[in-house]
């Protein structure tokens, strides 16, 4: 039974509804301002800054404490909601989907410079459509996927002597 709760990102997610915000009140964006800080300032400036795996977020929305070394993701959906509510959940929403298709959109439009770019779309969104990962998570993968794709495109260029067009 322990396992089959483990798994079920469901029961995360109707347990967060449970306890936010009869028994714990709206984060208020704190975990999301957390996420963007651990995802944009690199370890070697902040040391101490919070690692990933969601264990914080999701003790903090639940009210269910991991044993040491477990780690459970809330989604996206769940943290959206325990930070906004159900309306500012779906503005939240709403921007991340914006940012999504404006990373879409720029690639498409660097496209006609750089061909193969549209290959690395798989990597830059592997963790950013996974139901179970939490925004620490995803936007830690989606920035510095951007970032390696970057300098990896200046290497690419500056080795085989490439010019934009």
């Amino acid at each position: 039974n322990d396992l089959n709760v483990r798994l079920n990102q469901g029961w995360i997610i109707s347990r967060i509804y449970q306890q936010v915000p009869e028994k714990i009140d709206f984060l208020n964006g704190e975990t999301v301002i957390d996420a963007i800080n651990i995802s944009l300032v690199p370890r070697f400036l902040n040391p101490n800054k919070k690692g990933g795996g969601g264990k914080d977020t999701f003790e903090k929305l639940t009210d269910f404490e991991l044993k040491d070394g477990t780690s459970m993701g809330v989604s996206l959906l769940g943290e959206f909601y325990g930070n906004f509510g159900k309306t500012g959940g779906m503005i939240a929403f709403l921007i991340w989907g914006i940012m999504l298709r404006f990373i879409i959109f720029m690639i498409h439009k660097a496209q006609h410079q750089i061909p193969f770019l549209i290959l690395f779309l798989p990597i830059i969104f592997f963790q950013v459509i996974k139901a179970e990962s939490d925004l620490t998570t995803v936007l830690n993968h989606l920035i510095k996927s951007l970032i390696f794709l970057t300098l990896f495109i200046f290497f690419i260029k500056k080795t085989l002597h490439l010019k934009n067009e």
